[in-house]
């Protein structure tokens, strides 16, 4: 079997505005050896740890991933607590 679906991650700083995104859509299979997917230089740790950079908010990280998956005609929502 295989799963097309897409994924995006994005970096928030306050009040929710995004300051960093990226999307990658792939189609993953069950068989065979799975190599990581991703952006090796998404962003460097310099960068967040920066605070005129907007990333840390009151040393708080936001990260945001969105995922969709191509293909089937189901949505989950997470309980509030595993956000």
């Amino acid at each position: 079997p295989e799963v097309d679906a897409q994924c995006r991650i994005s970096f928030l700083g306050s009040q929710g505005i995004k300051r960093k995104v990226r999307s990658l859509r792939h189609i993953f299979k069950r068989q065979g050896q799975t190599y990581g997917q991703g952006w090796p230089t998404f962003v460097l740790r310099e960068e967040v740890l920066d605070g005129a950079r907007g990333f840390l908010v009151d040393d708080v990280l936001t990260i945001r991933c969105d995922m969709t998956v191509f293909g089937v005609n189901e949505t989950k929502f997470l309980p509030r607590e595993s956000r």
